[in-house]
């Protein structure tokens, strides 16, 4: 049978850098799909400096914990780089999304996602932050693409990556569906959103008997400008692809943490405000735990936001860098 119910989206917003220092406020907004018949899809995005809904600058987190809602979480975290339509495998801002993804396993940064867990049977198993995390990469010049991607079409190109790889650890792997210069996420044209993430069953149609896959929309990001991070933490020229990272690097985290993003019977960690680990420290980049530069396991450098870590704070939490 085809799935089709409704879904959940947050959105990680990104406003004026000027009024950091002024006002602390969660950068995230719940939204929810339309009436029930429509079923629209509505992932947990990542929203531009300058959203289209007005709200109060980044700065501080938002505060309280992330609780447990019962679902699973990614105990060994795959992920899988399918870059559609792409017209080099050569091109530098691929090599860097791939440098990436293979250097952040292992790292302080991504060892804050190790305390949340799933619960099963009574069992508590824990995220792990495994050395190797990029599990295949793919240049998909097969499958046509065209602009104005529709997020139907990213879920399709995701399971044509899932395919491709032949994924059978469906519970700890995810899908990059990275899209080039020319041919992006409808919604990050219209300057709705950074990127996103979701799963199969929230609203999507898929092949009857496909496994629940989890994936990422990953738009090219510099279209954006600073819009979606550019020189967010380096000045320009470094600071070219520090929205590369941090954007991809949020959506990788929350992937681990929250795989089932939210929807109704497998969401993973969230606060009260339907936050995930990424979202609560989103665009925040003064005081402890505020968007840097880490060392990758690769000795390279690579600009990251914070996490949100439940212990830090002496119980209190906050994010974590």
């Amino acid at each position: 049978m085809l799935v089709n119910r409704r879904p959940h989206v947050r959105t990680m917003v990104l406003v004026g850098v000027a009024l950091a220092a002024l006002v602390a406020t969660s950068l995230t907004l719940w939204i929810r799909g339309g009436a029930p018949a429509t079923h629209t899809p509505h992932p947990a995005v990542m929203l531009p400096l300058h959203p289209l809904v007005p709200l109060p600058a980044l700065g501080i987190p938002q505060p309280g914990p992330l609780t447990y809602a019962g679902g699973h979480v990614e105990v060994t975290p795959k992920t899988y780089l399918v870059f559609w339509g792409w017209a080099s495998t050569s091109d530098p801002v691929a090599a860097f999304m791939q440098r990436f993804v293979g250097a952040i396993g292992g790292t302080p940064w991504l060892s804050t996602d190790d305390q949340y867990y799933e619960s099963s049977g009574g069992k508590l198993t824990y995220v792990t932050n495994p050395p190797q995390q990029l599990a295949g990469v793919w240049f998909d010049n097969i499958d046509p693409i065209h602009n104005n991607l529709s997020m139907q079409d990213i879920a399709t190109e995701a399971l044509a990556g899932v395919r491709h790889f032949g994924v059978t650890d469906f519970a700890n792997s995810h899908i990059v569906v990275a899209q080039p210069a020319n041919a992006n996420d409808a919604g990050f044209n219209g300057n709705q959103y950074c990127a996103w993430h979701d799963v199969s069953t929230d609203g999507f149609t898929v092949p009857a008997g496909t496994p629940q896959y989890a994936f990422i929309s990953m738009p090219y990001v510099l279209n954006a400008g600073p819009n979606c991070g550019e020189d967010f933490v380096n000045p320009a020229p470094q600071g070219t692809y520090d929205g590369v990272t941090t954007v991809l690097g949020h959506e990788i985290a929350e992937a681990a943490t929250d795989p089932g993003a939210g929807t109704q019977g497998d969401s993973g960690w969230l606060d009260f405000n339907g936050n995930e680990s990424a979202d609560k420290c989103a665009w925040v980049n003064i005081g402890p735990g505020g968007a840097t530069n880490i060392t990758g396991n690769d000795g390279r450098t690579y600009t990251v936001q914070g996490l949100w870590d439940n212990g830090a704070l002496l119980g209190v939490g906050y994010c974590t860098n």
